[in-house]
């Protein structure tokens, strides 16, 4: 991660992203474990209140949605009630 000033790990796609795009200082999560982290992260709850989902797959748990579900949810509700014509003949 030569972004964070290490020279020895070659990460060419790290290093371009953190160049021309987004690199972080400073992150925290509420879990250190990948599964629980990635499930706060994509839902918006802390992970004791995702009970198991967060330790398996949220696609497999209909309870939880992520945040990016709920806001195309809310855009399309929006839409529809704007008559927006790219809305087509949805229902």
């Amino acid at each position: 991660m030569q972004a964070y000033g290490c020279d020895w790990v070659k990460t060419p796609g790290f290093d371009y992203v953190a160049a021309n795009g987004l690199l972080f200082n400073n992150a925290y999560t509420s879990n250190a474990k990948c599964s629980p982290s990635r499930a706060s992260i994509l839902t918006g709850r802390n992970t004791w209140q995702l009970e198991e989902a967060c330790i398996y797959n949220l696609a497999d748990n209909p309870e939880y949605s992520t945040l990016v579900e709920e806001y195309r949810d809310q855009l399309f509700i929006e839409l529809k009630e704007q008559g927006d014509p790219r809305m087509g003949k949805c229902v």
